[in-house]
């Protein structure tokens, strides 16, 4: 038995979004793995939105089931998504303050793997595309950013689409996917077309938000999940997913809550895993630094 516990919602005016009246969809296989049984473990979000999450019970993937269609996301991302987000942290969302904070930070994780020569740049779900633009002054590339929802986006190497709907047009030598892979999907679609846009000397930079690191912060499933992350992805879900789709780690991050990967292509399935004791190790810090955050 799984017992709920009360999301804790801030309390202030009810968000005017009606969630319930959008369009949605049932998942019917894990999208990870294929697997078609799985752990129910919430019927709210951080929200308070009517909205189930599950555990697949084969390789843990945790998802959203029911959730918005594809078009009603989209929507979402244009008209809806950084209000939310505002009214739940209770402050206006500078998107380009943040991302100039993230761009800084990135920089110096990036700087010993950005192949000599490197002349192009993809930042996927890159909003307004100031990483992006930071990122690509840094390392004398040109940049090209993907996001469903700019309204400047065919601006300045700007596409306007969703990263599924996108039909790409060539290799890059460096990849970003900030803070971006919990919003996809098609989790394990969206990480292969990845590896077949890198060039062969190419990487790719990928965070998630570590759900597990999260659910100890919060201490509640429901406090821990939301609707705009469809998939919620812990340290060994993760990896064991870019292991599988032919992404080799060569850097790990640890940054607060996000994980992050500096990857190249390698042999689909073929990277071995972590060890179990090295896992086991890793996962004790972060209940350290979940509960020094706290």
């Amino acid at each position: 038995m799984i017992t709920l516990a009360h999301v804790r919602v801030p309390q202030r005016k009810p968000f005017l979004w009606d969630y319930s009246a959008q369009p949605k969809e049932s998942v019917s296989a894990c999208n990870a793995c294929g697997g078609t049984y799985w752990v129910t473990l919430a019927d709210r979000d951080r929200y308070g939105f009517a909205v189930q999450t599950h555990c697949c019970y084969s390789c843990g993937l945790v998802f959203l089931s029911p959730r918005m269609t594809a078009e009603a996301y989209a929507e979402f991302y244009v008209n809806t998504y950084r209000d939310l987000i505002a009214w739940y942290s209770d402050r206006p969302h500078d998107i380009v303050k943040g991302q100039e904070r993230y761009a800084e930070k990135l920089i110096p994780i990036l700087e010993a793997f950005v192949p000599e020569g490197a002349e192009t740049l993809l930042d996927i779900g890159g909003a307004p595309g100031r990483t992006a633009f930071i990122i690509a002054d840094q390392f004398k590339v040109i940049e090209s950013v993907v996001d469903p929802a700019e309204a400047d986006a065919e601006e300045h190497g700007r596409i306007r689409t969703s990263f599924e709907d996108w039909k790409p047009f060539g290799k890059w030598d460096l990849i970003l996917m900030c803070q971006t892979v919990d919003h996809l999907l098609d989790l394990k679609g969206g990480l292969e077309k990845v590896r077949g846009l890198l060039t062969d000397n190419g990487i790719f930079w990928v965070d998630a938000v570590d759900w597990l690191y999260r659910l100890r912060q919060t201490g509640s499933v429901e406090g821990a999940v939301k609707i705009d992350h469809t998939y919620n992805l812990t340290e060994a879900s993760f990896e064991r997913l870019l292991w599988g789709v032919g992404l080799r780690k060569v850097r790990k991050v640890y940054q607060g809550p996000h994980i992050g990967y500096v990857l190249k292509k390698g042999d689909v399935g073929k990277v071995e895993p972590d060890s179990p004791a090295t896992l086991r190790l890793l996962g004790e810090i972060r209940k350290v630094q979940a509960s020094q955050k706290r």
